[in-house]
C-alpha cells in the first residue's frame, strides 16, 4: 500500500498593520473564518519572521516604513507571495508604483470585509502547488 501523502500545511495569512486596533480588528475577522493569520505590526517584524509557510501578504501601505518598499524586498530575496495592499488612497501614485510591484490587488479604505476576504481567497487560487 503506498504511503500517504503529507498533509499540506493551510496557507497562512500575514498581516502587517502599523496600527495595533486595525492590526486587531483584521486579525480577529480572519480568524473568524477559520483562517491562520499570523500578525505584525511592521514589515521589519515581519521581515525577521521571514515566513516559512505558503501564504497572501496583506499588508497596509504605511506612511512611516512604505509597506511598497517591503513588497519590492520580498521580490529582491526572491520570496514569492500575493500581496493585498491596503490603501487610505491619499497618495496617487501607489497604485501604479503597486502594479509595477506586483501587488495582486489594492484596497481602499474602509472596505468591506467581504472585499477583503474574496481578495485573499483569490490570492489563494493564484499561489503556486508547490512552495
Amino acid at each position: 500500500m503506498p504511503a500517504a501523502a503529507a498533509p499540506q500545511p493551510s496557507p497562512v495569512i500575514y498581516v502587517v498593520e502599523d496600527d495595533a486596533d486595525v492590526l486587531r480588528s483584521l486579525t480577529l475577522l480572519l480568524e473568524s473564518y477559520d483562517l491562520s493569520v499570523k500578525s505584525y505590526a511592521s514589515g521589519g517584524e515581519f521581515l525577521a519572521d521571514t515566513p516559512r509557510a505558503a501564504g497572501c501578504l496583506v499588508l497596509d501601505c504605511m506612511p512611516v516604513s512604505d509597506g511598497l518598499e517591503l513588497v519590492e524586498r520580498l521580490r529582491d530575496e526572491r520570496i514569492a507571495m500575493p500581496v493585498v495592499l491596503i490603501t487610505s488612497g491619499q497618495d496617487p501614485g501607489i497604485p501604479e508604483r503597486a502594479r509595477r510591484s506586483g501587488v495582486l490587488a489594492i484596497i481602499e479604505k474602509p472596505f468591506l470585509s467581504d472585499r477583503l476576504l474574496e481578495t485573499i481567497r483569490r490570492a489563494f487560487l493564484m499561489r503556486p502547488a508547490s512552495t
